[in-house]
This record gives C-alpha cells, sequence and structure tokens, in this order.
C-alpha cells in the first residue's frame, strides 16, 4: 500500500470504539451480505465491570475477491465509491486495536479460493495468503483484538449487545433502509444477544429539493449555482424527533433544526447532498462548511426548513391552525412584541417561550436599526447644514426615521403597561391570600428607606411603583418612603421649619409634587399603608396619623397649598360605617370602596381605599391604554 499507514492513522481524530463495528458492517453490506453476525468479547475488570476485549463480524458476502484485494491495497480507491465508500474506515481499525485479521472465501470462475491476510501498520499487497478451497459459502470474517493503549479507559467499557445495536442503527439507517432483506445478530461473551432486521428500520420517503447560490466566478454572466438535495423521512409513535446530515448514507451530525411535531409523534429526518458530502471529514464525524462558500451552512439549514415545513405540515394539517392560535395566544400575553411575532424558528408545532424569545431579538434589532438610522441621520444632517443643502429628500427620510420611532415608543409603552399589570395581578394575589404583610406590599410599591428626588433634575419614576395610585404620582420633586419627617425636611432644604411636634415620625410613603419654586414643598401627598387583616382600630390609627402629619406640616411649612393623604387599606363593613357617620363620602369604585373626606381646616383630602379598588383601578387603566395601543402596533 503506497501510504505511511502510521502517521495516516495517528492523523485521524479519536475513534468510537462501536464506529470500528460500523465500518466492518457497512463492508459486509457493500459486499452484498444479508446475514451477519458480531461477535462481542467481554474481559472482567478490576472495577467489576466488563470491557470490550475484541470483536468479530461475520458475514455471507462475495468474499475478499481480487478486485476488492485490490482496492484494499489502494489508499483512497475508487472501486466502490459509487457506494459510499471512501477507503479511509480500515484505518479506524488500527486506531482502536492492534490485530486486525481477515479471512475470507470468494469465488473466481467458478474456482473457490480462501484468502488471509493481517491488517496493520506494516501491511503490504504481500500480506494476501490466498489458497483454493472446497465449494463453500462465500464470506469474510474480520476479527479485532488486542485494545491499544490509548484506547485502554472507559472508551472500552461494556456497551452492552443492545448498545450495540442501537449505534449500529443510529449509524447506518440510511444503509439499512435500501436493502429488502437481511438479518445482523449480536452475541456477547457473557451470553447476551441482540438482533437487528428490516422490523428496525422505518420506511423512508424520499423528498428532493434544489438550493440556488450565485456563482461569485460566474457573476458577470448571471449563472447561478444549483445543488439537487435529499430529504429521507419517516414518522412514529415515540415522541422522539431527530434529524442528521447523512453523508454516503451515513449519519454524520445533528442538523441543529429545532423540529416539533404533534405531541406523542416522533420523526426521523435525514439530510443529504452530493454537495455535503463535499465538507465532511474522513470519518464522517463532522460537517464544516466555509462560511464563504457558495452555499453556506445557513442556506442549507433555511432551505431544508421551508421544505421540512411543508412535508410536516401537509402529514399534519392541524398543526396550521394550532400554530395560529399560539401566536394570537403569545400577541394577546405580549401585545408589545405583536409586530415582531414572525415565523417561528422551530419546525412544525410553535414552542411559546422559542417564539417570544425570537420576537425579543427581533424588537432588540428594530430598536438597534432605529439608533443606527438615527446616528446616520444626524451625521448627514450636520454636513448638509454646514453646506446649506438640507434638502426635501433628506426630510423626508427623517419623517420616515420618525415613523420607525414611533412604533419602537409604542412597543416601549405597551411594554411598561404589560409589565406593571404583571405587577398588579401579584399584588392582588398577595393580598386575596393574606400573604404579605404590610413592609411586603411597602417595597412592593415604594422600598422602604429610600428617598428619590431630583437633586438634579432627574425625576427617578423607574425606580419605584407608584403609578400603582395613578399616573399624577409619577411626577414628583421628592418622594420618601419610611423616613422620619425631620429627614425629609432636610432633604426638601426647606428653611420653614418654626417647630415640628411629629419630627421623629415616619410616614409611610412622603410626596412633594413640582412647584415653581423647587426649593419650596407645594402639595404634599402623605400615604399610609395597612396590612389587610389589620384590626379595626390599627386601621383607624391611619387615619390619625394622617391627619396628625397634615396639621403639623400646614403648620410649620407656609408654602404648601393642600395635602392629599391616602390611607390604604382593607375596608370592611365596621370601617365603612365608620366613615360614614366620619363624614366620609362615596368615590366611584368598580371593586372595593374608596370613600373621601375634605378636612376644611387643615386643607387637607384624605381618601379611604380599599386595595382591591386600588388595585383594579390600575388594572382598569391598564386595560384602556393596552387597548388602544395595541390597535396601533
Amino acid at each position: 500500500m503506497n501510504v505511511n499507514i502510521k502517521s495516516y492513522v495517528k492523523r485521524l481524530g479519536r475513534v468510537h470504539l462501536l464506529d470500528t463495528v460500523v465500518e466492518a458492517v457497512a463492508n459486509s453490506l457493500h459486499a452484498g451480505a444479508h446475514s451477519i453476525k458480531i461477535s462481542v468479547d467481554y474481559t472482567d475488570m478490576l472495577d467489576n465491570e466488563k470491557w470490550i476485549n475484541g470483536l468479530s463480524i461475520c458475514d455471507d458476502g462475495e468474499g475478499f475477491h481480487n478486485e476488492n484485494q485490490d482496492s484494499f491495497n489502494e489508499f483512497m480507491s475508487d472501486y466502490k465509491l459509487a457506494l459510499g465508500c471512501r477507503g479511509v474506515g480500515r484505518f479506524a481499525f488500527l486506531k482502536v486495536f492492534s490485530i486486525v485479521e481477515y479471512v475470507s472465501i470468494y469465488k473466481d470462475s467458478g474456482i473457490f479460493y480462501t484468502v488471509k491476510f493481517n491488517f496493520s501498520e506494516k501491511f503490504s499487497k504481500d500480506a494476501f495468503v490466498k489458497s483454493e478451497s472446497l465449494p463453500s459459502n462465500t464470506g469474510t470474517v474480520v476479527s479485532f483484538s488486542m485494545v491499544n493503549e490509548k484506547y485502554k479507559d472507559k472508551s472500552c467499557r461494556a456497551f452492552n449487545v443492545g448498545q450495540v445495536k442501537e449505534y449500529i442503527i443510529h449509524k447506518l439507517i440510511a444503509e439499512l433502509s435500501l436493502i429488502d432483506s437481511f438479518c445482523i445478530d449480536i452475541r456477547g461473551s457473557d451470553g447476551t444477544r441482540a438482533a437487528i432486521d428490516g422490523n428496525d428500520i422505518p420506511k423512508l420517503s424520499a423528498h428532493e429539493f434544489i438550493i440556488k447560490q450565485k456563482d461569485t466566478d460566474n457573476m458577470l454572466n448571471g449563472s447561478s449555482l444549483e445543488k439537487k438535495f435529499t430529504l429521507k423521512y419517516s414518522f412514529c409513535d415515540n415522541g422522539d424527533v431527530k434529524s442528521y446530515f447523512c453523508v454516503d448514507n451515513r449519519t454524520v451530525q445533528e442538523t441543529g433544526l429545532s423540529i416539533r411535531l404533534c405531541d406523542g409523534t416522533g420523526g426521523l429526518f435525514l439530510l443529504s447532498s452530493d454537495y455535503i458530502s463535499r465538507y465532511v471529514d474522513d470519518m464522517r464525524t463532522k460537517v464544516a462548511i466555509p462560511k464563504d462558500a457558495a452555499i453556506t451552512m445557513a442556506n442549507i439549514k433555511e432551505c431544508a426548513s421551508e421544505q421540512l415545513t411543508s412535508i410536516i405540515t401537509a402529514r399534519f394539517p392541524e398543526i396550521h391552525d394550532k400554530n395560529i392560535k399560539t401566536v394570537d395566544d403569545v400577541s394577546k400575553k405580549y401585545p408589545y412584541l405583536k409586530r415582531h411575532l414572525g415565523k417561528s424558528t422551530s419546525i412544525g408545532v410553535y414552542d411559546k417561550k422559542e417564539l417570544v424569545r425570537s420576537a425579543f431579538e427581533s424588537q432588540r434589532k428594530a430598536k438597534d436599526a432605529v439608533i443606527n438610522e438615527l446616528d446616520q441621520l444626524t451625521t448627514s444632517y450636520n454636513k448638509l447644514l454646514a453646506e446649506h443643502s438640507v434638502s426635501e429628500v433628506f426630510i423626508d427620510k427623517f419623517v420616515s426615521h420618525i415613523a420607525h420611532t414611533n412604533e419602537i415608543n409604542k412597543e416601549n409603552l405597551v411594554e411598561f403597561v404589560w409589565y406593571s399589570d404583571t405587577i398588579i395581578d401579584f399584588l392582588l394575589n398577595l393580598i386575596e391570600n393574606n400573604f404579605a404583610d404590610e413592609a411586603t406590599i411597602h417595597n412592593i410599591i415604594v422600598k422602604m428607606k429610600n428617598d428619590y428626588y431630583t437633586s438634579q433634575d432627574v425625576v427617578q419614576t423607574e425606580l419605584n411603583n407608584m403609578w400603582i395610585f395613578g399616573p399624577q404620582f409619577m411626577c414628583y420633586d421628592y418622594i420618601a418612603s419610611d423616613k422620619m419627617i425631620k429627614s425629609i425636611l432636610a432633604s426638601l432644604d426647606t428653611d420653614m421649619l418654626e417647630s415640628l411636634d411629629f419630627s421623629e415620625k415616619k410616614p409611610d410613603i412622603f410626596m412633594a409634587m413640582p412647584s415653581s419654586d423647587t426649593r419650596k414643598a407645594s402639595d404634599i401627598i402623605i400615604f399610609e399603608l395597612k396590612k389587610s387583616s389589620s384590626k379595626f382600630f390599627e386601621k383607624t390609627k391611619g387615619i390619625q396619623q394622617i391627619v396628625a402629619y397634615a396639621s403639623a406640616l400646614l403648620e410649620n411649612l407656609k408654602t404648601i397649598s393642600i395635602v392629599w393623604g391616602y390611607l390604604v387599606v382593607d375596608v370592611d363593613e365596621t370601617l365603612e360605617k365608620h366613615l360614614k357617620t366620619d363624614g366620609y363620602h362615596y368615590s366611584y369604585s368598580e371593586h372595593g370602596k374608596v370613600m373621601v373626606r375634605y378636612y376644611e381646616t387643615l386643607n387637607l383630602l384624605l381618601t379611604v381605599v380599599d386595595y382591591k379598588a386600588l388595585l383594579f383601578l390600575a388594572k382598569s387603566r391598564n386595560n384602556i391604554f393596552t387597548d388602544i395601543l395595541t390597535k396601533q402596533v
């Protein structure tokens, strides 16, 4: 053999032990064998495991006749190229085993011959030992023994005969599907046994399609590169879905395509092409198509996805309606993604999580595109302005950019409402089930012990959830949560404090609304929160606290125009009766009670609002807002 066998074996990557079996079985099939017997020799190891020590494959094929011997002796022979034989599989034998022995009987011109030889790193044509033999059945036995040192590890762990069977089917399923009748008998030295026949191999349907790509070498004459691809497939009821690139009727690697079928339905999909074969490694373990190839891996996957979609929807027409419903469900749950809910990257049945992830990615790209567009327009505008040549064409481009920006802005608004709705639903669940105490609810609305203010003309509305009370509470000069009044007044930088008996007290939430003079307090809003399971006197204590705070603040802060007080509490019948006798009036609320009283001498408007009323009012605002925007998104 005119090749440095030792060098080539060393160059091969690590070989799976069972690939030696696959190569030997494939050789038997190419020799026309219909009956193949595999013997697995196990040996006991110190760790009480049985490891593979040797293998033999016996077939009833045509035998190692003269043409086969000549082909075996020639590296990369094209003798059986049409069958997908690359002439390198035998080198995998030497990667794992030190001893590879062949004994074969063949018939030539009516005479039977026996040929024996050992395949090793020193192999040459002289190794063939031939002799005439008595008439017999033709066939070949190849035996492997003495595992090489580098493979004396878990690589030789005891693959049981069932695992050997599964591996052969996995690698040779396309090959075996082409054979009408065969039987592969697998026996272990430990007495175990398995078999492969036609019942183990699904019937594969075939679908051919063309992928076109412009040939860069012939772009001027308009020619294009066309390659034929074949998609073999079958459906089953085991729920397992697999797809592989297939070369020379061998599965190589998974395609990476996400295929989802109806519940309980499985499928096998094998994609092959001479074009793919061009980019597979010698042992058919990996396909590596260059990124600058005429037809890239991305091109192949995109076209294969389209073909698979057609095949699957034709087989399962109910998938179409199911996918429409999935998209509709997702668009309702995530209305701000509606514009980006296009085709799923999943083939077949859409996966909701994947659909959302894909939409998020599309939205992100849309936002990036708008930002890049603005950068380009700004650069162009500055240049045109310097040249005094701002044209109507540029203005039209900018107007178009504004339209793109409006789309993003509407989606951002709907997204905000969606997140706020999630918070409302969470709070409602906590309150209805009495899961949350006052501190938990307080921290969800505004984190305790913190304050936020416009020290640098920045209103930090994104740092709290005061929007629950209404959009008017998203605009303020200062907000403090569970901070002492003296600390609040110091933060307001006021010099109007004369005497304040309640300076050590801490309102749950204190807000100072905008005024013409940012150094002076204007409207003041005080919130007191009581957990829904509070007793009657604890609830009325909240009213007393707000009244006391308002009285003290109005006495000491002369710039205050009005104090707005809010007590958020569970308004039960007992509290409702008390409020009615105390001069409170009902305000509109579809859920829960809202009762209001104006304390004229204190210039205080105090609202007692039920938690459910507060949250359902917020939810109603969101629904109206969402309905308006989602019709535009």
